[in-house]
């Protein structure tokens, strides 16, 4: 089984919440991971906490 994302919420900083397809749930933190130019809009937490989470079947 591979493991997807079912939900994500926004919980603070560069946190989310996440619950995955076998039942696990935690909280991720991403702040050390923005670190590439592409991720640089994301620094601005205003802009991080909108993001959407797109579910394919």
């Amino acid at each position: 089984m591979f493991l997807h994302v079912t939900d994500a919420k926004y919980e603070k900083g560069y946190q989310l919440k996440l619950k995955f397809n076998n039942g696990a749930e935690g909280i991720v933190d991403l702040e050390t991971e923005l670190y590439r130019e592409i991720f640089e809009p994301l620094k601005d937490t205003e802009l991080f906490r909108h993001f959407t989470l797109t579910i394919r079947h």
